[in-house]
């Protein structure tokens, strides 16, 4: 059986279903562990969130763990004080892994239950690959600063974050992938993130093609919260851990 698939967007309706998601599952997540108990994270909060179906792209702009350097370039030096961030805010770092997979297991959770849920980020004309969970073809290097050149980006970040913690050889990869991949699942088959996840996804599609922010992000901001009051995704964190830690 084939490890990856190819499938036609057919209408704008679809893709931005989609893509609103995927955008929605990484923000809706990265609001419970920015309340999360997590002692070592050091996440900025969300500037702004958008989906443009003409370009078939999305992006949640905010959150990731903060390196402070001068500049916006990955040079040699400031990939070395990202690599030393990782490794040494390692909880933080765990948390940022259940962010990055959230936005593909949206697609298995809200669109289509199948084992080709991973979407390539590159197109041809509509037509979209996906892979299955255990052969995603990784954002490969050119050299450590030309980071994300080929692959699934989402997916190049989760390996190299895993890297730098120690995990390295591709049968725990794909263990620690299947893994995360099943928390975030069990996490969105709560009510109230499920029902977060449509709403945000719902104001990405009213929104298309223009960026969510100010006032009018922090009122989905408020709405989403109430809804999550009584969430608290660190046990998953701690299980993750574990498993993480006996490899």
């Amino acid at each position: 059986m084939s490890s990856t698939i190819k499938k036609e967007w057919e209408n704008k309706a679809e893709i931005q279903n989609e893509l609103g998601f995927h955008e929605a599952g990484h923000f809706v997540l990265e609001r419970l562990l920015l309340k999360a108990d997590i002692s070592d994270a050091n996440f900025s909060g969300h500037n702004f969130i958008y989906i443009d179906s003409n370009l078939k792209e999305g992006s949640v702009n905010g959150f990731l763990q903060e390196v402070k350097w001068k500049g916006n370039c990955w040079t040699e030096k400031n990939y070395n004080l990202f690599k030393e961030s990782i490794i040494n805010n390692k909880r933080a770092s765990i948390a940022t892994l259940f962010s990055l997979i959230a936005g593909y297991t949206t697609y298995k959770k809200f669109i289509e239950n199948t084992e080709y849920f991973i979407r390539s980020p590159n197109f041809d004309n509509d037509q979209v690959k996906y892979y299955k969970l255990d052969n995603v073809e990784h954002g490969t290097y050119r050299n450590k600063i030309d980071r994300y050149h080929w692959g699934v980006s989402d997916f190049a970040k989760i390996k190299e974050r895993l890297g730098f913690l120690g995990v390295m050889d591709i049968v725990n990869l794909n263990k620690l992938y299947l893994s995360l991949h099943e928390k975030v699942m069990q996490i969105m088959n709560l009510g109230a993130v499920a029902n977060s996840i449509r709403y945000i996804k719902n104001r990405l599609i009213e929104e298309d093609g223009k960026r969510i922010e100010g006032d009018n992000l922090k009122k989905h901001i408020d709405f989403v919260e109430q809804l999550m009051i009584n969430v608290d995704v660190i046990k998953w964190i701690d299980e993750f851990e574990e498993e993480l830690e006996s490899i």
